[in-house]
């Protein structure tokens, strides 16, 4: 292959992909898209909207309870009302999906609770339906009262253990309290390479980097396309046949470079990021595997009509097998086609990297051998 040539021909081709409106839309798409969940993530997007209210706002523990729950950082809306009725009200027409109630004196109810009095009721809430999402919030309303219900179990348990002619003062059993207290995490996750997790980004960020993904290998598909549009036109037609892969290959190449690029960028805004080696390297290796998947779907269908048929059964089915939004358990031999599924799981798992690497050497070698069974193929009948 002449390199000067095939340098050539690369320069031309990275220029009229700027002249292709659908690529253009394609490239803004990425930061549109990015900036979008950005501004919604920003704003009030709990799964389920809570409206706290309390009978006395005067009485200090519900009132620390509902600061805590307004100011957590949570998938839960909670947005304060003044009026219980008021709130009931935006219940019934479906502009809240529960009201918790917060009785007055709480302290007191505790203590009862803490005592082994069940029959008390710590909170009244209100829902118009049972949902796995309201379950879920009924845990973080638990988790409210955890520390003032903990102090006041230990509290109760000093007071029996002690004699009864010793003197121990309301300060003194906080401070000891205080002492022993765990504030750090009881739980540490890890990714399955053994490297510590941490979330980044919000839950409605989080699905960011699969739908990125999703955009690159449908510029890699669309640049297998604007090749083959290329050379039906003539602008290939003096290539030999037995490099025309490799020039095809690199052209999809570009189109994925630059897409690849404003992902990247796109990922650090929308803080979903690991470390810049590896997120160059994720990024590499997925957009030769997009390379060589796309390269042999336009070798195995060779017409620009029904590349342009299958291209979204092709998204479809990758979005629906490759961990985008959500993960399917099973059907691994199916996963492992697309090259989405290594990028997407590399980012937890190292091990997936490797995987990753073999996929190229196998869609590399399946390229290699249906080229030359079509270029055969094309000399028998020629």
């Amino acid at each position: 292959m002449n390199i000067r040539k095939w340098f050539v021909l690369q320069i031309l081709y990275f220029k009229r992909l700027f002249l292709k409106k659908s690529f253009v839309v394609l490239l803004c798409l990425v930061p549109l898209m990015v900036l979008g969940l950005r501004i919604i993530s920003s704003e009030d997007n709990g799964i389920v909207k809570i409206l706290l209210c309390m009978e006395d706002d005067r009485d200090e523990l519900a009132s620390q309870t509902v600061d805590y729950l307004l100011e957590s950082d949570s998938v839960f809306a909670y947005e304060y009302c003044e009026d219980a009725d008021e709130a009931l009200k935006k219940l019934e027409r479906g502009e809240a999906d529960a009201v918790w109630l917060f009785p007055d004196d709480m302290l007191e109810v505790i203590r009862d609770y803490a005592k082994g009095n069940t029959d008390v009721t710590l909170v009244e809430v209100y829902e118009v339906e049972d949902t796995t999402s309201l379950k879920l919030s009924r845990e973080a309303l638990m988790a409210s009262f955890y520390d003032a219900i903990a102090y006041e179990e230990y509290v109760g348990y000093v007071v029996d253990v002690i004699p009864k002619d010793a003197e121990v003062t309301d300060e003194e059993l906080r401070m000891y309290y205080d002492y022993f207290k765990q504030d750090s995490s009881l739980f540490e996750y890890y990714n399955m390479d053994g490297t510590k997790w941490s979330a980044q980004g919000g839950y409605l960020t989080a699905p960011v980097r699969g739908m990125l993904a999703l955009l690159i290998l449908l510029a890699g598909i669309a640049g297998v396309m604007y090749f083959r549009q290329d050379k039906e036109s003539g602008v290939y037609e003096y290539l030999p046949k037995s490099e025309e892969w490799l020039y095809r290959l690199s052209s999809q190449m570009i189109s994925m470079f630059l897409i690849g690029v404003v992902s990247l960028v796109s990922l650090y805004l929308s803080g979903n990021t690991t470390s810049l080696p590896m997120e160059l390297l994720l990024m590499a290796e997925y957009i030769v595997a997009c390379a060589l998947f796309s390269s042999l779907l336009d070798t195995v269908f060779g017409s620009l009509l029904i590349m342009g048929i299958v291209t979204p059964f092709i998204v479809l089915i990758t979005f629906v097998m490759c961990p985008v939004f959500f993960s399917i358990n099973g059907l691994l031999p199916i996963k492992c086609v697309f090259p989405t599924l290594y990028y997407l799981n590399g980012v937890h798992d190292v091990n997936w990297l490797i995987y990753g690497a073999i996929y190229i050497v196998a869609a590399l070698v399946i390229n290699i051998v249906a080229d030359l069974i079509v270029n055969k193929g094309i000399r028998k009948n020629g």
